[in-house]
C-alpha cells in the first residue's frame, strides 16, 4: 500500500542510518536536540522496497524481520509547520492520532517539562524526539507488524555520567482507536519514555520474563523493576491522575512462570514480601509518596537520582543511597516504605534496604516485626491483557561515516545489524553506502524542493 505523507512530499536531512543532533528550533525545551516528523509513504518486502527508496527517504524494517516501511522525514519548525507536515491547515481537521502528536509537540516545549531540565545542571541530558505519523496504516489486520515497528520507544545513543543522548520515537499505535483520550495518553507515553531516558539502569538479560512483556503488576527482575518504576514515577510526577491507575492494579500481582503463563500472587501470601520491589507499580506509588510527602520530595528525589545514576540501579539501592544522601528524612522514608509493602517486611529487611541510620532505627523500635504467612498455592491463569507494556529498547545503530561502505546482516533471531565492520566470519552480508542529503525549504511550502 502507498501513501502520499501529509499528501505532498518533502526532503530530509538525515543520513540513512544515524540520529542527528542538530541545533533545536525556537521555543524547544532545553532536553530537546531536534524534533522530526515522519509518516509512512510505502509497506511491503524489504527486498522489494529497497530498491525503490528515494532521496529524502529512509527505510525502516520491520520487527517481522520480512518487511519494511519507506518513510519520509523532515525537521519541524514549529506548531504551525507540524500541522502543515500532517497535511492539513487546521488542527480541527487532524485524526485523532495526528493530533496526538501535536499533543506531544506541545507538552515537549512547555514549561512545565522545561523546567525539569534544572535537576540535570551537572549532565548534558539532549533527546531528539520524533513524531512518527501512522495515518493510513492503522489496521492492525492488514498491518499486524505496525505496533511493534511503531511502539514508543527510546534508544540510548550515548549515556555515561556526564552525557545522556537519546532517541525518542512517539506514534499513535498503542492507542489505535482511543478517540479523544488519544492526545492525553500519547503525552503520558512520552513521559513515561523520557524517564526511560534519564536513566542509565540496564535492564537484565530477560528482565521482563520468558514472554518479555512486562505489567504494572507482575514481579519481574530487580533492574527491570527500578527502569520501569521511575519511568511510572516521571508519569506521575507529570500526569497526577495517573497514580489511581498504580493503586488500583497492584492489589494482585502476577509471576511468570512459563511463557505467557502467570501464577497470581496476593500481597499478604508472599513467601519474600522485598519482591514488591521487583513491582514496578509498587515502586511507582513508593517514589510518588516520597516526593508528595517530604519537603520538596521530587528534588531530593532527583538529586539523589542524577548523584548516583547508573547501569545497576534497583529500588533497593536507590532507597538506601536516598536515606544515606538525606538521613533527616529516614523514619518517614521508612514509614512509606512499611506502607507500600502493607508492613510485612521484617524489621532486619528493612535495615538491610535503608540502612539503620538513627531515623529508620527510630522507627523500627515502635514498630512489631510482622510474622511471615505460609506460600499460597499455584494457580495457573491465562496471560493477561497489557496495561502498558514496553518493548525492550532496540539495538541503536552504530556512527556511520557519510559516503563509507556499511555492512547488513541478519543475527539467529533474525534482528537486523547495521556496522561500518563486516561481522564473524561464516555470516552473510550485504554493503551499502549513506547518502546525505540537504533540506530544501520555502516560507510557503514546508515540503518545497
Amino acid at each position: 500500500m502507498k501513501k502520499v505523507c501529509g499528501s505532498r512530499c518533502f526532503i530530509i536531512s538525515l543520513l540513512m542510518f544515524i540520529p542527528l543532533f542538530v541545533p533545536s528550533m525556537a521555543g524547544a525545551s532545553d532536553f530537546l536536540a531536534s524534533s522530526f516528523y515522519q509518516c509512512i509513504k510505502e509497506f511491503g518486502p524489504e527486498e522489494v522496497l529497497m530498491k525503490k527508496v528515494g532521496p529524502g527517504e529512509v527505510l525502516k524494517y520491520a520487527d517481522d524481520g520480512k518487511n519494511a516501511y519507506i518513510l519520509k522525514k523532515v525537521q519541524i519548525k514549529d506548531e504551525n509547520h507540524l500541522i502543515q507536515l500532517m497535511g492539513s491547515d487546521s488542527e480541527s481537521k487532524l485524526t485523532d492520532g495526528q493530533r496526538g502528536l501535536l499533543e506531544t509537540y506541545r507538552f515537549s516545549r512547555s514549561p512545565e517539562y522545561s523546567n525539569f531540565s534544572t535537576y540535570f545542571s551537572s549532565v548534558d541530558v539532549k533527546i531528539n524526539l520524533v513524531l512518527s505519523d501512522i495515518t493510513g496504516f492503522e489496521d492492525i489486520r492488514k498491518y499486524p507488524d505496525v505496533k511493534e515497528t511503531f511502539w514508543p520507544s527510546i534508544i540510548k545513543d550515548s549515556s555515561n555520567a556526564k552525557q545522556i543522548h537519546s532517541t525518542m520515537n512517539i506514534s499513535s499505535v498503542p492507542y489505535i482507536g482511543g478517540g479523544s483520550s488519544t492526545g492525553e495518553n500519547m503525552k503520558k507515553a512520552f513521559a513515561h519514555e523520557f524517564g526511560h531516558g534519564i536513566d542509565m539502569t540496564r535492564r537484565e538479560s530477560g528482565g521482563y520474563g520468558p514472554d518479555e512483556d512486562h505489567y504494572a503488576n507482575e514481579i519481574i527482575q530487580p533492574r527491570s523493576a527500578f527502569t520501569e518504576g521511575f519511568a511510572n514515577f516521571i508519569t506521575i510526577h507529570f500526569f497526577p491522575d495517573k497514580i489511581s491507575y498504580y493503586k488500583g492494579v497492584i492489589n494482585e500481582l502476577w509471576k511468570e512462570e512459563d511463557k505467557g503463563k502467570y501464577k497470581r500472587v496476593t500481597v499478604n501470601d508472599m513467601e519474600d514480601p522485598t519482591q514488591l520491589l521487583q513491582v514496578e507499580g509498587v515502586n511507582a506509588l513508593i517514589l510518588a509518596d516520597i516526593s508528595k510527602e517530604l519537603p520538596n520530595g521530587i528534588g531530593l528525589i532527583m538529586q539523589s537520582f542524577t548523584r548516583h545514576n547508573s547501569s545497576n540501579t534497583t529500588m533497593m539501592s536507590f532507597l538506601k543511597k536516598l536515606v544515606a544522601d538525606f538521613p533527616v528524612h529516614a523514619a518517614v522514608i521508612a514509614e512509606i516504605l512499611d506502607r507500600h509493602t502493607s508492613g510485612r517486611l521484617l524489621n532486619s529487611e528493612i535495615r538491610t534496604i535503608l540502612g539503620s541510620s538513627p531515623g529508620v532505627e527510630g522507627y523500627l523500635a515502635k514498630r512489631k516485626d510482622p510474622l511471615r504467612k505460609s506460600k499460597s498455592p499455584d494457580v495457573t491463569v491465562k496471560k493477561p491483557e497489557p496495561s502498558e507494556v514496553q518493548k525492550p529498547p532496540p539495538v541503536p545503530s552504530p556512527k556511520v561515516v557519510p559516503g563509507k561502505s556499511v555492512y547488513v546482516w541478519k543475527d539467529a533471531q533474525g534482528r537486523k545489524h547495521f556496522s561500518d565492520r563486516p561481522p564473524e566470519p561464516g555470516i552473510e552480508y550485504e554493503m551499502r553506502f549513506t547518502t546525505p542529503v540537504e533540506v530544501k525549504s520555502s516560507d510557503t511550502n514546508p515540503f518545497a524542493e
